[in-house]
């Protein structure tokens, strides 16, 4: 893992998800951690390597691969109120559905995950609907924010600067219809890009570890749709978005083999975003 600032470790070379490890004094804090059982075993090491107690584990979201990373570490969770809701209205029938879905997409890279003896992923145990400060000798402060789900959180540490945001910031093609807001979404990061909070390295859910342009591929992407739509929505007639979600694929280039996938999710997205828009009209 990386130190990229006083305390601060980030691992980017994981499959799909950022994790980050905070000492605050006495502690560590996990910020995510690894799905795959044998990644965990690499993350363990160097989280062992710090020499103090992992204290709580911080899920930004309820994104699968973060609840399948909660199942190996054994401390108490903190999460969003959106993710504690969806861990325990599912109960156990979330388990075998988040397995089954990272087997079938990493099967063919041989890298396979069995049904745990666990009966369930763990309930988190601190809820955030707002703003909850861990104080050490470090304070960490876990946020409510607008992003890809209901229990999207950010990870402010005000004293080296640094910001987790989960999957709010990321370097590919966004989930909007699973947002419970795309305009709030953009607001957030239209904030966050004006210094609000003062961040000088942001760690994204995926992708490269940077300062405040980190956020702009992203910010970019809202943006360009949300005026998009606009101009859509001031026309007043039922509109077929194809050309705006082919548009929105170039921002962030894909393989060939992606792209019939993507199209759909990226309308099927845009759609959603106009019907909030409407809404709010």
């Amino acid at each position: 893992m990386d130190e990229i600032a006083p305390g601060v470790y980030v691992a980017s070379f994981y499959p799909g998800i950022n994790v980050g490890l905070v000492v605050t004094g006495r502690w560590v804090i996990a910020v995510d951690v690894p799905p795959l059982p044998s990644d965990h075993q690499v993350w363990r090491k160097a989280a062992r390597a710090i020499g103090r107690p992992i204290r709580y584990l911080i899920l930004t979201d309820d994104h699968p691969y973060r609840l399948l990373g909660a199942l190996w570490v054994g401390v108490p969770l903190i999460s969003g109120r959106g993710t504690w809701q969806k861990i325990r209205e599912r109960g156990e029938s979330l388990l075998p559905v988040l397995v089954e879905d990272w087997n079938r997409r990493h099967s063919l890279q041989g890298k396979v995950i069995s049904l745990p003896e666990l009966e369930s992923v763990p309930l988190p145990e601190l809820v955030v609907d707002g703003r909850i400060m861990l104080a050490d000798e470090i304070t960490v402060s876990v946020e409510s924010a607008p992003g890809p789900s209901a229990g999207s959180v950010w990870v402010w540490l005000p004293r080296q600067a640094v910001l987790f945001t989960g999957d709010g910031v990321v370097h590919s093609h966004p989930s909007l219809s699973e947002s419970p807001s795309p305009t709030r979404w953009l607001e957030a990061l239209a904030r966050l890009e004006e210094g609000t909070p003062p961040a000088q390295v942001v760690v994204p859910g995926q992708g490269p570890v940077g300062g405040l342009g980190v956020v702009q591929p992203l910010a970019g992407y809202l943006r360009h749709a949300y005026q998009r739509l606009q101009t859509v929505l001031s026309r007043g007639k039922s509109p077929d978005l194809t050309p705006v979600a082919e548009e929105l694929l170039q921002l962030f280039p894909s393989q060939d083999e992606e792209k019939e996938r993507l199209l759909p999710q990226i309308r099927a997205g845009l759609e959603y975003w106009l019907e909030e828009m409407k809404t709010k009209n």
